[in-house]
């Protein structure tokens, strides 16, 4: 029998006010001020019986211990940060003050995250100051509410045959990444992200070792056709899958025999870290029209949030390329780029980049250029003319990056533009 309960809520503006007030302290002071409870906490007027403070006590230092485990205070490297999500999925799903009508409040998650285990979280983001990976703003980029969500969606199978943790574990995070992109057409139906899962694994498993991204992007363009008009929701799980097997099928047979080559677009599942990039080892070898796809990699890897000034150090961190001081500028007007695209996202008050809702692709604009490529064609036979040059550049309208470049390049050639 359930035995779940009323958690305490913290409203959206309190929760902004309160992450304002902690986001600068350490992580021991941050340990000091957990607690139960909060002056500004709410709580429904009717539903369930409400959480007490003993449990709500108890399930902050099981997530605590969690975090004891690996490391805390030593800010987590990739591996330690994939094995707590993990952990921290099966504990919140087997929580059982936790059902999903009560996981489904985002003040729920904005409590939790700042009051009871205010310390884990800024560990676990590697002290970032993600707004969303804190307040209950969107459920899939909250740092709690995310691995309840992903959990629930994937475990919760009446026919698991017993082993409900099967498909769950048999994913990575980069399978994640390709499952939930579309989490707004599917993500949010349990039965339909496992039945994707399956799909994504049996492709997977397929294609033998070999780039299985083209035949997924068919298999999906093919789910979205038929959706349109067959509500795969309706129907039973062997159904589903018979359908999609056959969707799949032709999906591999299409992609395989037109022997196209994984061209990422918008509507991809592609992770950015699974994305084919030309490996250099200088920043001006490095295509322009990938860079935003790196930084995108960049981000994800810093727990989706990278302050703008430090944009240059990060990007350093995960590719091991250097950012000469003079390309700076280059990089972050190339991040403001992607944030157009909508594949970064710039938050004004914190002044910092963070991961889009949309799957990255080379910005094509850029050509085939690299900084040294379009630096060696202005010198060798490029037009005097500062305009052409931008237009041979760029596909598109000159902004302050493109100019910067060009600039740059013309000096190099010996131009006077």
């Amino acid at each position: 029998m359930s035995t779940g309960r009323l958690h305490p809520r913290l409203g959206r503006q309190f929760a902004k006010e309160l992450w304002e007030e902690r986001r600068h302290l350490t992580l021991h002071e941050l340990r000091g001020v957990a607690d139960t409870t909060h002056p500004l906490e709410m709580w429904p007027a009717v539903g369930a019986e409400r959480i007490d403070g003993p449990a709500l006590a108890e399930l902050g230092d099981r997530i605590r211990r969690l975090s004891d485990e690996l490391g805390w205070p030593e800010l987590p490297s990739v591996e330690t940060r994939l094995a707590f999500d993990r952990g921290l999925s099966r504990l919140l799903i087997e929580t059982e003050s936790l059902f999903p009508a009560e996981a489904a409040v985002l003040e729920l998650w904005s409590f939790l995250a700042l009051v009871v285990v205010p310390d884990v979280i800024a560990w676990r983001t590697g002290e970032s100051n993600n707004y969303e990976r804190w307040v209950g703003v969107d459920l899939t980029r909250h740092t709690l509410a995310k691995q309840y969500w992903r959990a629930f969606a994937l475990t919760t199978d009446p026919e698991s045959g017993g082993n409900a943790w099967k498909l769950f574990d048999s994913l990575g995070e980069a399978d994640f990444d390709q499952i939930q992109t579309r989490r707004a057409a599917y993500g949010v139906n349990p039965k339909l992200s496992r039945a994707i899962a399956r799909a994504y694994m049996r492709i997977r498993e397929r294609s033998a070792g070999a780039d299985s991204r083209l035949e997924w992007r068919e298999f999906l363009k093919s789910v979205s056709r038929l959706g349109a008009f067959v509500n795969f929701a309706a129907l039973p799980n062997h159904l589903i899958d018979e359908v999609f097997v056959e969707l799949g099928d032709a999906a591999m047979a299409d992609a395989r025999a037109t022997g196209e080559t994984y061209a990422p677009a918008e509507d991809d599942f592609a992770s950015p870290c699974t994305e084919t990039i030309n490996v250099v080892d200088a920043f001006d070898d490095l295509p322009l029209k990938d860079i935003v796809v790196r930084l995108v990699q960049v981000i994800r890897e810093a727990d989706d949030c990278v302050a703008e000034s430090d944009l240059d150090h990060a990007f350093e961190r995960v590719t091991g390329i250097v950012v000469p001081s003079s390309r700076r500028d280059v990089l972050r007007g190339i991040a403001w780029q992607g944030a157009a695209l909508k594949y970064l996202e710039h938050d004004e008050d914190t002044r910092t980049f963070q991961r889009g809702d949309t799957a990255p692709a080379p910005d094509r604009r850029w050509r085939h250029w690299s900084i040294n490529s379009f630096t060696a064609y202005a010198k060798e036979e490029g037009p005097s003319d500062f305009d052409a040059l931008c237009d041979q550049l760029f596909a598109g309208r000159a902004n302050k990056t493109v100019k910067r470049i060009v600039r740059a390049a013309a000096r190099e050639a010996g131009l006077s533009v």
